[in-house]
């Protein structure tokens, strides 16, 4: 399998955050998973703005931690929704977590 981490990215987090890396990734993993919760209560037909800036917020505190698969799949997501054509196709709600899972899985072996 494949890493879906951008490691170059993690290595420079790991030098600037030293021992408080761990910190920071439990901190991302429980923001991020809140977000996720909230997203899949959000009706596409209606609240199209409302996931355009979750999927915001979701793909940049994932590219900082260097979580790319995810944060790729969030920045198609805010696209359609900015421009209001998301459809169930691109918010692939099931694809989401499970990239989402992914990430948090391999980062929690790498770093815990």
């Amino acid at each position: 399998m494949s890493s879906c981490l951008d490691l170059e990215v993690l290595e420079e987090l790991v030098d600037i955050m030293g021992d408080d890396m761990q910190m920071l990734l439990e901190s991302y993993f429980a923001d991020s998973t809140a977000k996720i919760d909230e997203l899949g209560q959000m009706d596409l037909q209606t609240e199209q703005e409302k996931i355009f800036r979750m999927a915001h917020a979701l793909k940049g505190s994932s590219r900082n931690v260097g979580v790319v698969d995810f944060s790729n799949l969030c920045e198609k997501i805010e696209k359609f929704a900015r421009d209001e054509n998301l459809t169930s196709e691109v918010f692939d709600f099931e694809n989401l977590k499970a990239l989402h899972h992914q990430a948090t899985e391999e980062l929690k072996q790498r770093y815990f």
